[in-house]
């Protein structure tokens, strides 16, 4: 820390012609924070995924809407991309797409897992864990992982089985960063 006398020299300023360096200058906290106000104000949502209990096929049971903007869930998940934009080389189960790019609010199915469901899943075996009772998740952790992509947020409770549902909801999606944070919390 400088004495009282001294003078401490000013910030030093570029000038045109004076380096070469790139600089490169991220603002995530901000993007984030406009992603997560215009998802959770479903201002530009364009997507809702109608999430069914499993079997349900008749529309009798009750279902949730989860609203998304499409582009937003798709550059975090290759399996929420073929849903939304129907990517035919990818087979994801219990699922529907409309065809092609969206022009409109499209409406995308997602059939919850039944009780039968085999979990083929790197995430099982865990302690403490019995596959039976954590190899489906639910619409609330469908509602969760759509958050954390527009978000990049998350509670967790570490060791609940929760966590186990939500990270095998993100693992049949394929969203890479959230499975880390859930691995790490299980």
């Amino acid at each position: 820390s400088p004495g009282r006398d001294e003078q401490v020299p000013p910030p030093s300023r570029w000038r045109p012609g004076t380096s070469t360096q790139v600089v490169e200058v991220a603002d995530t906290t901000g993007v984030l924070a406009n992603l997560a106000r215009a998802y959770r104000s479903s201002e530009l949502c364009d997507v809702v995924f109608v999430v069914r209990a499993p079997g349900d096929v008749s529309g009798e049971a009750e279902v949730q809407r989860v609203d998304a903007m499409g582009a937003v869930v798709a550059a975090q998940s290759p399996g929420l991309k073929a849903l939304i934009y129907g990517d035919v080389r990818v087979g994801w189960f219990g699922a529907s797409s409309p065809h092609g790019m969206l022009s409109e609010k499209a409406e995308v199915v997602v059939d919850l897992p039944s009780a039968q469901f085999s979990v083929a899943s790197s995430l099982l075996p865990v302690p403490g864990f019995s596959k039976e009772g954590c190899s489906r998740w639910s619409a609330a952790e469908f509602r969760r992982l759509v958050e954390f992509c527009h978000t990049g947020q998350v509670s967790l409770v570490p060791g609940a089985a929760e966590t186990l549902a939500l990270a095998l909801c993100a693992e049949h999606f394929a969203v890479a960063n959230l499975i880390d944070i859930c691995c790490h919390f299980i």
